[in-house]
């Protein structure tokens, strides 16, 4: 699947770059690399980090990338991301 998204396509592009299979990302580093703030709902809830397959959601960044979110710390403004097929090597 491609990612369509406009808004987090930088976050799909970086991920498809990275050699290693885990990755923990910062809100910050985030908001870096799409270069605009997240929104609220991405401090307040976890389902917004949720692994749901849609081309257009910002879930469709990492997966269409082949990388799932493993680790939500919203308290810390962490999220933790590895390959698809890391996870099911474990």
């Amino acid at each position: 699947m491609k990612y369509e998204g406009i808004k987090y396509k930088k976050l799909n592009e970086y991920l498809l770059k990275l050699e290693n299979d885990k990755k923990t990302l910062t809100f910050a580093d985030i908001e870096q690399i799409i270069e605009t703030k997240l929104p609220d709902s991405a401090h307040k809830y976890n389902a917004y980090w949720a692994n749901v397959s849609h081309q257009y959601r910002q879930s469709g960044a990492w997966i269409s990338a082949g990388w799932k979110v493993v680790k939500k710390d919203l308290d810390s403004k962490e999220i933790t991301f590895k390959r698809k097929d890391a996870v099911k090597r474990e």
